[in-house]
């Protein structure tokens, strides 16, 4: 395994090496035989490459940003509508604004008496760990920190409870190829929960991350 594109990924995948016993190819020379190359961010990083898999396919670093991965989802969803009915309705902003605002007034339009129950959830581009995410009622809330792209989807005001407790589910797989098309299931995923029962989002709870939002950092 050539470990010369590990960078900060170079503790954990060692570990990994050392408990399946495969041999570690540290300084990654050019033309040296290895049969896996891995890279810390993306392909890019070794556009040389002569043998050996990589643990990250061409380009897959796109959909690793969400208003990227909107946008891909949203092409699919014009291509394939019935097939693709599975997310709420999303924004990037600020460059859909326009169409924020036109989403939003039909809403209202058709909802008027349900006005004070519109939620809307809006998350940053690049962030992590819950960073910068938060709710907000309608457009003229909407505030971009530093500048940054966000997606902003309806808020699911029903969600699927566990015990009262809004909740995600992780599953972890691995794509080995494309075509043919093979992929690996882990058997053990990770759920991760809020820590205040949940209640359907309103003005005094709109800013309770503890109970509206499920990552743990």
């Amino acid at each position: 395994v050539d470990t010369s594109s590990c960078k900060s990924n170079i503790d954990v995948v060692r570990l990994a090496l050392q408990e399946l016993q495969w041999k570690e190819i540290p300084g990654g020379k050019f033309g040296t035989p290895s049969d896996l190359v891995w890279n810390s961010i993306n392909h890019s990083e070794n556009p040389n490459l002569t043998t050996g898999f990589v643990n990250k396919f061409p380009g897959i670093g796109t959909l690793l940003h969400k208003v990227n991965l909107f946008r891909s989802l949203d092409i699919m969803r014009q291509l394939y509508p019935d097939e693709y009915d599975f997310y709420p309705m999303s924004f990037y902003l600020p460059h859909q604004m326009a169409d924020f605002n036109a989403h939003y007034r039909t809403l209202v339009k058709n909802r008027k008496s349900y006005k004070n129950q519109l939620m809307f959830i809006a998350k940053p581009d690049e962030g992590t760990q819950g960073d910068g995410i938060y709710l907000l009622q309608g457009p003229d809330e909407f505030r971009s920190a530093n500048n940054r792209n966000y997606v902003v989807q309806e808020y699911l005001n029903n969600p699927l409870l566990l015990e009262g407790f809004k909740f995600d589910l992780r599953l972890y797989v691995v794509v080995r190829s494309i075509e043919p098309l093979s992929i690996y299931i882990y058997q053990e995923g990770m759920a991760r929960f809020c820590t205040v029962p949940y209640q359907t989002a309103n003005t005094k709870n709109i800013r309770d991350s503890y109970m509206h939002l499920t990552n743990y950092s």
